[in-house]
């Protein structure tokens, strides 16, 4: 259990009756000799952790007189509860009092009722809706509204007293009743307002309310875009500082970073948002920008042969333009844009491959993104001596091993296994594929990467420097070799600008593939992570250090210096805040009062900041703020294994209406069965007798909609809606795709 000091009023009958009298004044009600009813019809109920997976303790059914932790859901937003994006529910576990509470069943309920909310149901907790609400409560037991054991009573065919909300009792005994997976106490209203699509497996991701949209983040890049043409729609992102330039020009890497951010925020959406479209638009001009740019490329040096437009284009542009991209400055690719492009692609045809209808550019895409792998994988890569390692280099044209120089940030070994598993994806192409493009170069090139960054790192601060230099000894090892080198002006030795970067790619591996990846990006993250536990602050005087200077550590020699006050310089701090969305061991947390979500609520706050910014630190910002907001995550699900539904859009859930004339019994048919029941999925109908018996029952004692069993809607399941455990009920034209975790209705063309 957590060392929360918990409260426990029935402890203490006057406090109890305190407690109570203080609820209704804050729940604007007026106390009578019946506060609330805990009454369910159920001695027993499932007892959940409050981050699924992190508790000692198993999940159990639990006694309704045991104590258990206490947090309450609403279906309705709630000053100051916590709603995560995949959950319909706005969650509390520290009570308007201040207090944190483990209770028995009855005074859970009790809690709950008295602040207009209820006890969360066990699919609540089991999707993660309640980690992060507070008071430590994540590696506890929580208790949750749904019954198991029904209460013994004399007489099996009275009802039991029900109050709404409340979960509809389970059957136990009919193994002919149709599976249900859920039993949602509100109705859905299909709106405008755009929602993330629920994932199979919750990841980490910002509370609500706690940073901005993925949408509203990409609207930021619209202070430095500028609009090259409008037949095609074309889009440069103008860079500035450093190599960028004077704030006039575009580099590869800008106009990567505003491709890959208009595909995470398009994945962040589903067809029927209110700004799907354009999205889609912005995705396709900074994509014809890009294009643009490499086709301004021809002829390449350093890429022979050429790939794209079959064969006649470099599929990497030259990696400096003019701001409306009819000249080309500075020749040669920059892998740290090409693999950011490449990615970007990749990802916005997953987001929308199912598409009713298809993007007009989606084959060119496809096709452009697919060559565009093969054309990194033989000019931004090298073999060492011995064919045992493929290292990322600078440039077609330069850098790689030995004196030729390095740079950790422009190593993303996510981003090789997105392109690998890519790759492998496509049946058929127009060209044919070399034969080094295959799975073990490319995971070649993810290992090379990792034993690379192993040579450069600081062991007990995580951090890496701007520029390394890197040798291979033998077939199995890689060693720092000494020397000076700097590629961009920017201080070999320093944590800065270019080595922050380094931090968010292997964040991009842990997010995306947290189970492949899981041994070598953790090892890399953790000491970093450990460093920003141990320097966490949750309630900073100042209201804005929660992440303490001591959070980046050098490391003389190998990373002689922090760049300075890096706290207020968004492109050192948003690469690394970056990192938290990759899973931290829960032992660093021992001993605190904070939990890992509390940590990625305070940098999604730090991250949201983009007034006034100019170009490097404003692409972090929103990169950094979609990074936390899961994109990456969902993007992996994408490829390895794990489904990401594409859902209707709903509002706050809103509980049904409670029938207030007398309950209308079912009619029945010439067969004796009811032509209605009540249903909580709009597919099956309910297996429980009481709540079967009337729409009064159904709608206000068992949260259910009630519906005529031989309504169109009852007789297949519709698009976009779960079909796990009927993969032949979809309605037609749909099909019913995804794992063995989940799966919904989905037209395939």
């Amino acid at each position: 259990m957590s060392n929360t000091q918990k409260y426990s009023p029935r402890r203490d009958a006057n406090a109890w009756v305190a407690y109570l009298f203080m609820l209704c004044a804050f729940a604007q009600i007026t106390p009578t000799h019946s506060l609330c009813s805990v009454q369910d019809g159920y001695s027993t109920h499932h007892a959940i952790c409050g981050n699924p997976g992190r508790c000692e303790e198993e999940d159990k059914v639990a006694d309704n007189e045991e104590l258990h932790e206490v947090r309450c859901c609403s279906d309705t937003p709630k000053d100051g509860w916590k709603k995560r994006a995949i959950c319909n529910v706005w969650a509390i576990s520290r009570m308007p009092d201040g207090k944190c509470y483990e209770e028995n069943f009855s005074e859970a309920t009790c809690i709950c009722e008295g602040l207009g909310a209820r006890l969360c149901t066990s699919d609540e907790l089991l999707n993660g809706c309640t980690k992060g609400s507070g008071c430590g409560y994540d590696t506890d037991i929580i208790w949750s509204m749904t019954g198991v054991d029904p209460v013994a009573t004399s007489s099996p065919t009275t009802s039991p007293p029900v109050t709404s909300p409340t979960n509809p009792p389970i059957s136990t005994s009919s193994p002919t009743a149709a599976p249900i997976t859920s039993f949602p106490t509100f109705t859905p209203v299909v709106t405008d307002v755009p929602t993330k699509a629920p994932v199979s497996d919750p990841s980490f991701s910002c509370t609500e309310g706690s940073g901005k949209s993925s949408w509203d983040a990409l609207l930021e890049f619209e202070s430095i875009t500028y609009q090259v043409s409008s037949t095609p729609y074309t889009l440069s992102v103008i860079a500035s500082g450093g190599a960028a330039g004077d704030g006039t020009q575009v580099v590869s890497e800008s106009q990567a970073y505003g491709l890959l951010s208009a595909a995470l925020a398009l994945l962040s959406m589903n067809e029927n948002d209110q700004n799907y479209e354009t999205a889609k638009k912005k995705f396709e001009g900074y994509y014809n920008g890009w294009v643009k740019m490499a086709r301004n490329s021809n002829p390449a040096p350093c890429q022979n042969p050429t790939y794209c437009d079959g064969g006649a284009t470099p599929c990497l542009p030259g990696w400096k333009h003019s701001g409306d991209l009819n000249q080309i400055i500075g020749t040669g690719s920059a892998p740290d844009g090409d693999e950011d492009a490449i990615v970007g692609m990749i990802i916005a045809l997953k987001a929308v491959e199912n598409d009713v209808t298809k993007p007009v550019w989606y084959d060119e895409v496809l096709d452009w993104a697919d060559r565009s792998c093969t054309q990194f994988l033989q000019d931004n890569t090298a073999l060492s001596n011995t064919g045992s390692h493929r290292l990322v280099k600078l440039g077609s044209c330069w850098g790689g091993w030995d004196g030729d120089g390095n740079n950790p940030s422009y190593h993303a070994p996510g981003h090789y296994r997105m392109m690998r598993d890519f790759q492998d994806s496509i049946e058929s192409r127009t060209y044919v594929l070399p034969n080094f493009v295959n799975t073990g170069e490319w995971n070649k090139v993810i290992d090379t990467s990792y034993k690379f960054l192993e040579t450069t790192q600081c062991e007990d601060t995580g951090l890496v420097p701007n520029w390394a230099l890197v040798k291979e000894v033998n077939g199995n090892v890689l060693e720092k070799l000494p020397g000076s080198f700097s590629g961009s002006g920017t201080p070999q030795y320093e944590f800065g600008a270019e080595a922050s970067r380094t931090m968010w790619r292997i964040a991009f591996d842990a997010a995306a593939y947290p189970q492949e990846s899981s041994g070598q990006s953790a090892s890399f993250l953790n000491p970093l992570l450990m460093n920003m536990v141990d320097n966490f602050n949750p309630s900073p005087a100042n209201g804005w250090e929660y992440f303490g200077s001591a959070s980046l550590q050098a490391c003389n020699p190998i990373v002689s210096n922090v760049f300075p006050n890096w706290q207020w310089n968004e492109f050192i701090s948003a690469p690394v805040y970056s990192s938290l969305i990759s899973e931290i061991d829960n032992s660093y947390f021992a001993g605190k009062s904070f939990s890992q979500q509390d940590m990625i609520d305070a940098a999604c706050g730090r991250v949201s900041e983009t007034s006034d910014l100019s170009y490097y630190a404003l692409s972090w910002q929103i990169i950094a703020q979609m990074t936390l907001n899961g994109e990456v995550s969902k993007a992996g699900k994408l490829f390895n294994g794990g489904v990401v539904p594409t859902s209707p859009p709903v509002t706050s859930p809103t509980n049904p209406p409670i029938a207030t004339s007398s309950p209308t019994t079912a009619p029945t048919s010439a067969t004796g069965e009811t032509e209605y029941c009540c249903t909580w999925d709009f597919f099956h109908c309910g297996v429980d007798n009481w709540c079967n018996e009337n729409d009064l029952n159904c709608h206000g004692g068992c949260g259910g909609v009630w519906m005529e069993r031989n309504s169109e809607a009852m007789s297949c399941i519709a698009l976009h809606e779960e079909c796990t455990s009927d993969i032949n009920d979809c309605c037609e034209q749909l099909s019913c795709v995804g794992d063995d975790t989940y799966k919904q209705c989905l037209l395939i063309e």
